[in-house]
């Protein structure tokens, strides 16, 4: 069941299939409850508590909200990843590893397929068709894979998730196999995406993980380090000569001047924040790319700190638990939410609810280990 709720999440693109994922919506909530009646889940008066005080606040923050939609879309986010954390606190943790790891594979397939395959056709038909759209045939020429979501980013930072999860994953012996097949996938998506935000975060996770499990951990770092700056330097050098819009420097340009625009609004607007939707109202653009300061702008410093805060904790959590265990388990939670952290920090994967999905399971499981 867990295999098939998460598969389906992540191959629903809602932009796509909104009947879909309304009907995958209802669906994780039904399974919700049935594990709630079969007194499955693990809710305490904490969890329940902050929930409470959390969802009153954001639904406060409605009313210095520009746009509803918005407000509403991320409010779901919330809401969603509420129940997602839940789950991730009361299930088995290799059961939800593994689910969440078989579903990676199933979206890695979709993505090859659109990349090797599947792109030819979408131009073939924009041609055939007299469609004239230079952006999508720009977008579908530039070599990089990105379905079954929107950017290329987004994929990149979604296989590097499944990447790190599939070393936590107990296999049998004579299942190794399979391991090291699925992180060769997973990596070569993070490659074909042409992501530099999730290769170097995924390069600064995996030289913790190095460092960690001390086993030739000097000679490993070595190496993973020297193949790690080839990978990027070569990316870097192909997308350095494509069109501006495309190239590594400009992305960079293009993030401090949202980071600017954010501070600015929110040096206008340091208590309440401009409102979900205030960001785009202003400036054009949906996010800053930075999810500290888009909880800052959204909903004010209350927001932010309590953000922050459920931030800290969890990671506080899970470095404990990595730096105290013997087992990988643990290390291998606070990777994936280290690795989720540091890229929200350039980058929009919050905001996209599959990953965010994954974020809050994590953060569920971490939270069990704790309590």
């Amino acid at each position: 069941m867990l295999n098939l709720l998460f598969a389906t999440r992540f191959l629903i693109n809602k932009w796509a299939f909104p009947v879909f994922s309304q009907i995958w919506s209802v669906g994780f909530f039904l399974f919700f409850l049935i594990l709630l009646m079969r007194r499955q889940l693990r809710v305490n008066a904490k969890v329940l508590l902050l929930f409470s005080l959390a969802s009153l606040y954001l639904l406060f923050s409605l009313s210095f909200s520009p746009s509803r939609i918005i407000f509403w879309r991320q409010y779901y986010i919330f809401v969603f990843g509420f129940l997602s954390f839940i789950i991730g606190r009361s299930l088995d943790s290799q059961k939800i590893m593994r689910a969440l790891v078989f579903s990676s594979f199933l979206v890695s397939l979709v993505s090859f397929y659109a990349f090797f395959i599947g792109k030819g056709h979408i131009l073939s038909y924009l041609r055939e068709s007299n469609i004239n759209n230079p952006f999508a045939e720009y977008f579908l020429r530039q070599n990089r894979a990105f379905f079954p979501f929107l950017l290329p980013n987004t994929l990149g930072s979604f296989m590097s998730l499944a990447f790190i999860l599939n070393l936590g994953v107990s296999y049998k012996e004579r299942e190794k196999v399979w391991q090291v097949i699925l992180g060769v996938v997973f990596m070569s998506l993070v490659i074909l995406s042409r992501s530099l935000g999730a290769l170097f975060c995924l390069s600064v996770v995996l030289s913790v993980y190095l460092l960690l499990t001390k086993r030739k951990a000097k000679v490993q770092f070595v190496f993973f380090l020297l193949a790690a700056f080839l990978v990027i330097f070569f990316i870097f050098i192909l997308r350095q000569n494509s069109v501006v819009i495309a190239t590594p420097s400009f992305s960079f340009w293009q993030r401090l001047h949202f980071w600017q625009r954010a501070f600015l609004l929110i040096a206008r607007y340091p208590l309440t924040g401009c409102g979900a939707g205030g960001y785009y109202l202003y400036t054009g653009i949906m996010y800053c790319h930075n999810v500290f300061l888009q909880m800052w702008l959204d909903y004010g410093i209350l927001g932010f700190l309590g953000f922050t805060a459920f931030v800290v904790y969890i990671l506080k959590t899970s470095a404990r638990a990595a730096f105290n265990s013997t087992g990988s388990l643990s290390l291998i939670l606070f990777l994936t939410n280290l690795f989720f952290l540091l890229h929200n920090l350039i980058d929009i994967d919050f905001y996209v609810f599959q990953l965010s999905f994954v974020w809050f399971v994590i953060a569920g499981m971490i939270d069990k280990k704790d309590g």
